[in-house]
């Protein structure tokens, strides 16, 4: 008796667990997005200095200081970060409704190592190939990172290799996740 009380104790700590994350997860979310999307080139943040009293950004000065240091270090790619999130909050409301999630053989080490390799491609792909449209940003579409990146990619091979390794390099981050069908 005591351990079938003990067993549903866990699995209620279990979903009160996951709601909390998926809460957590779905409000950082819904932030990074309006901090990222109300950004404005002419507020206060790293990559300048003004005195301007009324800021654009939807939280105010922290969030245009945050919104910048994205910008600034990942350019376009900072919305990797809030695609990556929404990710999560998907597995996150299935797992709530009851529905099975497979769960990775890869180590979480690796997994986190796969996304900061998503992120600085995506970031050096930017750079290569959408530097036209760089307005608005503090720095390049590719950011800080992109730029240090694709840059050197630059000085050891073409425009098309480049984008072609990068793109390989992308790749093979997608075939190293196995999936599973259940």
């Amino acid at each position: 008796l005591l351990s079938k009380s003990s067993a549903a104790s866990d699995v209620y700590k279990r979903q009160l667990w996951g709601l909390v994350l998926f809460c957590g997860c779905a409000a950082a979310c819904i932030a990074l997005s309006l901090v990222l999307g109300s950004y404005d080139y002419s507020d206060p943040g790293f990559s300048r200095f003004n005195t301007k009293l009324q800021v654009s950004n939807l939280f105010g000065v922290q969030g245009a200081w945050t919104a910048d240091l994205f910008y600034l270090l990942f350019g376009w790619g900072a919305w990797v970060f809030v695609i990556g999130l929404f990710y999560f909050l998907v597995r996150g409301l299935k797992r709530l409704r009851g529905k099975k999630v497979s769960v990775s053989p890869i180590p979480m080490g690796f997994r986190i190592l796969a996304f900061c390799v998503l992120v600085l491609s995506c970031c050096a792909l930017f750079f290569l190939r959408f530097h036209t449209h760089s307005e608005g940003l503090p720095g390049t579409t590719g950011g800080a990172l992109g730029s240090a990146i694709g840059s050197e990619l630059l000085y050891w091979m073409s425009l098309e290799v480049a984008t072609a390794f990068v793109l390989v390099l992308l790749s093979l981050i997608h075939i190293s996740e196995p999936t599973r069908r259940s």
